[in-house]
């Protein structure tokens, strides 16, 4: 016997239907763009803790000395990765003066989710050292771990500069001349670093640039 009761959508019915999936999309996809932004800026701060750790590790094999920036090979300050990099990949990798990690290991670590300079190997990634204060081969510098006052308080490394700024600005984490552009101000308003006591965390890109009780530069001094 046929069924009389059935019921068929009508055009007009189905297109409001598909209005409404339209309209609560739009709600959502916002939601979930923020979303995946954080979990991006989680994934960076656990790539800088891993570098926390590796910086101390290095500074206890080498009697307090700091990783320190230098060119190597013809790559940008690119050698405290290398420095660091001992006690982040496996031991197959490592070579005294090696800069060519496999991308896979270099996009996992030694780059932010949320770079936008196009560079994503162990040569870009937005990653950069606190040149400046923490030792370079530039100067003939190094930085021993129990000359910083507050290591609480002292930026070792974090999110770099983003095109278009000069290539070599890419690998220094640095306040510098130029502000805001001088950092990797990416995530909501904020950069993500590590400091020379291992920990990291997020700090707002105005007081990165603003530093302390006038003192532009006191996040990166060791010495306050």
């Amino acid at each position: 016997m046929k069924n009389n009761n059935s019921y068929k959508f009508t055009l007009i019915e189905l297109l409001v239907v598909f209005a409404i999936i339209g309209i609560l999309s739009s709600f959502l996809l916002p939601s979930l763009a923020q979303a995946r932004k954080k979990a991006q800026g989680s994934t960076c701060i656990s790539n800088l803790r891993n570098f926390g750790t590796a910086t101390l590790l290095y500074s206890d094999d080498n009697d307090g000395t700091l990783p320190y920036s230098k060119r190597q090979n013809g790559a940008q300050h690119l050698w405290w990765r290398n420095q660091l990099a001992a006690y982040l990949i496996p031991d197959d990798y490592i070579t005294e003066t090696a800069f060519n990690y496999p991308d896979s290991f270099a996009e996992g670590v030694f780059a932010c989710p949320l770079t936008d300079n196009g560079i994503n190997d162990y040569s870009g990634g937005g990653y950069g050292w606190n040149q400046d204060y923490l030792g370079n081969a530039i100067d003939q510098t190094t930085i021993n771990i129990n000359e910083v006052e507050k290591p609480t308080e002292t930026y070792a490394s974090g999110d770099s500069a983003d095109s278009p700024l000069s290539n070599w600005r890419k690998f220094v984490f640095s306040k510098a001349s130029k502000g805001l552009e001088e950092i990797g101000d990416r995530h909501q308003v904020g950069v993500n670093h590590v400091n020379v006591d291992g920990s990291a965390k997020r700090t707002s890109s105005l007081q990165i640039v603003s530093g302390l009780n006038g003192d532009i530069d006191y996040y990166f001094r060791p010495r306050k």
